[in-house]
């Protein structure tokens, strides 16, 4: 997950789940990379203002048809 928002936003907040929820606030500062496996449990808040923009990459595995 790459983060590259051109603006400040609020929400969005990125959490995993595991042993219960993790926030990673990480994820908020620009041109961040998170990797992470994808069949992790996981989700995104709402924005609540400004535009969050993200580009998410598959690395390997198989293929989602």
């Amino acid at each position: 997950l790459i983060n590259v928002s051109k603006e400040d936003y609020t929400g969005g907040d990125f959490s995993l789940f595991g042993n219960g929820p993790s926030v990673f606030p990480e994820v908020h500062n620009r041109g961040g990379v998170f990797m992470f496996k994808s069949a992790t449990p996981h989700k995104v808040d709402p924005v609540l203002s400004g535009k969050r923009h993200t580009v998410s990459l598959w690395y390997y595995g198989p293929r989602f048809i």
